[in-house]
């Protein structure tokens, strides 16, 4: 009898310490430690209902709101809850999960999400897979993992992460250490110091620009109007205040895309305000903002850190003159939050700059395979101590 319940004892013991390997494994080895995710995960650690405002959207968001430079402005607190290729799809359960941890006083939803093909999937296995892999669980992950598949045991792999990337991992003992050293010190900190924003270090020259003053708007694909009306019924059934916005793009000759995406977002715009609710379209405003085009994108879709820092100035200013967003950072105890944030932003930002001014590309490099394009900045401990110690951004 002795020998048996000593038994049982070793095996539970053994269970016990194989799951806290596992579950330590999972935690801070085996997880999606790419930049989308990781700014996904990162909202979660803000205190609760600390945020004057937020952002949603795509890469438009992550590459063209700067939630520190916006605070330097205007003092109103916020972050970019996107991902790189969110649909108008994803918009209601990103919703729902900003509204579960934070009250903001004002949404900021980008249109870019809205303007995408009928051919293009509103939930993909690649895309919307790194946008639930940074969310917490719960209702709006569960929504979002049986949009993408109907299959029980393909949702396991989306429900939990550790399964489908132990087995594509691959990394040598040094970026272990530092993925571990990267979970453990921004869960320490509790906030990420950029606050989602993660611009791309490059200059892209567009040739011959569209004079974008007098286009035609063209309808939105059937499905992604569709669900745009579902959202747009959804914030008045929620009353949730909403600034729906498009970020400035760079069309040149010969972009065909990119001119038809804006032309769509003139469509958007009409259906938004059908509903009642503003559209403010930055693309109009760009002389008002100061940008140049020879200077301000990191490609034809997407500021770079230049022209971020005078959108968001611009945008940040309006919607506090025009919504009467006031700043609560005293009021919400997280000013010496924000100030360590701002500390660290104010000396990455002329490294930043360097690397972009450093880096010029036109529409030919961007399809060049062996062409240099410029890195994406990544808050990781290696980079967050070299620019703490004043020696920029690469070794």
């Amino acid at each position: 009898m002795k020998k048996a319940v000593r038994r049982a004892g070793f095996i539970l013991s053994g269970f016990a310490a194989a799951s806290i390997l596992i579950f330590l494994a999972a935690h801070y080895i085996f997880y999606p430690s790419e930049i989308n995710p990781t700014r996904i995960r990162g909202f979660y650690l803000e205190q609760e209902n600390s945020l004057d405002l937020v952002a949603l959207g795509s890469s438009n968001v992550a590459q063209g709101i700067s939630p520190v430079e916006g605070y330097l402005k205007t003092g109103l607190t916020s972050y970019a809850y996107a991902t790189d290729a969110a649909t108008v799809g994803d918009w209601i359960p990103m919703t729902e999960e900003i509204l579960k941890n934070q009250n903001p006083q004002l949404l900021l939803v980008e249109v870019n999400g809205a303007l995408y093909y009928e051919s293009d999937p509103l939930y993909d296995s690649v895309w919307t897979r790194v946008l639930t892999d940074g969310m917490e669980s719960g209702e709006a992950r569960e929504q979002l993992i049986s949009a993408i598949t109907e299959n029980p045991k393909e949702q396991l792999f989306y429900r939990y992460p550790f399964l489908y990337y132990h087995g594509k991992f691959e990394a040598p003992p040094y970026r272990i250490t530092e993925r571990i050293q990267h979970r453990v010190q921004t869960e320490n900190r509790g906030y990420l110091l950029m606050k989602g924003y993660a611009p791309v270090m490059r200059t892209f020259l567009p040739g011959t620009l569209v004079d974008l003053t007098n286009q035609e708007p063209i309808e939105l694909a059937s499905n992604y109007e569709s669900c745009l009306r579902e959202y747009l019924d959804y914030c008045k059934e929620k009353n949730i205040q909403v600034l729906f916005f498009r970020m400035p793009t760079c069309v040149a000759e010969g972009d065909d895309t990119n001119l038809e995406m804006y032309r769509k977002s003139l469509s958007a715009g009409e259906i938004i305000r059908e509903y009642g609710y503003p559209y403010l379209d930055l693309q109009q405003l760009s002389d008002e903002i100061g940008l140049n085009m020879e200077t301000d994108f990191a490609d034809p879709s997407h500021l770079n850190s230049l022209g971020n820092h005078k959108t968001t100035d611009y945008l940040y200013e309006y919607v506090k003159q025009q919504y009467g967003v006031t700043p609560s950072a005293g009021e919400k105890g997280v000013t010496a939050e924000w100030d360590d944030c701002t500390e660290f932003y104010e000396a990455a930002i002329p490294c930043i700059e360097e690397a972009t001014k450093s880096c010029q590309v036109n529409r030919a490099d961007l399809k060049d395979e062996k062409k240099e394009k410029g890195s994406t900045f990544r808050e990781i401990p290696s980079t967050i101590r070299r620019i703490k110690n004043g020696e920029g951004i690469k070794s």
